[in-house]
C-alpha cells in the first residue's frame, strides 16, 4: 500500500531526517563539560571518573566526546583524524555534523523549474532557478533543454540537427548520450517534430487502462475492461 500511495503523488516524498537516538552518554554529558572547562582534557581520565559514577558504557563513546570538543589535536589523537593545513600544521579533521541545508525539490520538481515558463512558477521557485542557473553546467544544460522544447512545440525540424550538435559539443554527459540515442532514430525524430499528429491521445487512453487495472489489483480481464471502456454505464 505504501508504494501504491507513492505512485499516486505528484512527487516523490521528501525523506524525513532520524530523530537522534538517546545515548547512555547523556547523563554524564553535564559533568563531562564541566571537568572540560576545569581544565581536563584526557578523555580516558573522564571515561574512569564518569565510571565510577556509574558509567556502564565503554571508553569509545568519551574519547569521540572528547574529540568534538577539541580545537586541536592532542599528542595522542590518531592520524586518520588529522589533516594538514596550509602552513603545514596538523589540524583536526572535524567530525561534527555539518548544519543542516534546506532540502532542494525533488528531481522531478527541479526539471519543471527550468521548463515551465516563469509566469507558472511561484515567487519561491523563481529564486530557487536563479540560484540553480548560477552554476554553468545547469544553466547549459537549461538552454538546451528549453531550446529542444521549442523545436518541439513550433514544429521547427530543420533545427534538429544543429541542436544534436550543440547537445554533443556541451561536454555534458547525459546531453551527449541523450543526443547519441536521439541519432539512432534521426528520422522517426525528425518526423515527429514536423509532423501535426501525436500519440497524445493514445497515450491518455493507455494512462486510463492502467489506471483501471491498479484500482482493481491487475485482476480486469479482457472481457470486464471492453464493458468498462467499450460500454460505459
Amino acid at each position: 500500500m505504501t508504494i501504491y500511495k507513492y505512485l499516486s503523488m505528484p512527487e516523490f516524498p521528501q525523506r524525513i531526517a532520524r530523530k537522534k537516538r538517546p545515548s547512555i552518554l547523556d547523563t554524564y554529558r553535564e559533568y563531562l563539560s564541566q571537568r572540560w572547562e576545569a581544565g581536563c582534557r584526557n578523555a580516558s581520565q573522564l571515561w574512569r571518573e564518569i565510571q565510577g559514577m556509574g558509567y556502564p558504557g565503554t571508553s569509545r563513546q568519551v574519547l569521540q566526546w572528547a574529540y568534538e570538543q577539541r580545537d586541536i589535536p592532542s599528542s595522542s589523537t590518531p592520524k586518520k583524524y588529522l589533516e594538514q593545513s596550509f602552513p603545514g600544521q596538523p589540524v583536526l579533521s572535524s567530525i561534527r555534523v555539518p548544519p543542516k541545508q534546506p532540502l532542494l525539490p525533488v528531481a522531478r520538481r527541479l526539471v519543471w523549474l527550468f521548463l515551465l515558463p516563469g509566469s507558472k512558477l511561484e515567487i519561491d521557485e523563481l529564486i530557487l532557478r536563479d540560484q540553480l542557473l548560477k552554476n554553468p553546467v545547469l544553466a547549459q544544460a537549461c538552454t538546451l533543454a528549453q531550446y529542444f522544447q521549442h523545436l518541439v512545440i513550433e514544429g521547427r525540424s530543420q533545427e534538429f540537427e544543429g541542436w544534436l550538435q550543440k547537445c554533443k559539443a556541451s561536454e555534458i554527459p547525459e546531453f551527449i548520450n541523450l543526443a547519441k540515442g536521439m541519432r539512432k532514430d534521426f528520422a522517426a525524430v525528425e518526423a515527429a517534430i514536423s509532423s501535426s499528429w501525436s500519440n497524445g491521445q493514445t497515450e491518455g487512453h493507455v494512462n486510463r487502462l492502467k489506471l483501471l487495472k491498479r484500482q482493481m489489483y491487475g485482476r480486469a480481464k479482457l472481457d470486464l475492461l471492453s464493458l468498462r471502456f467499450l460500454h460505459p454505464p
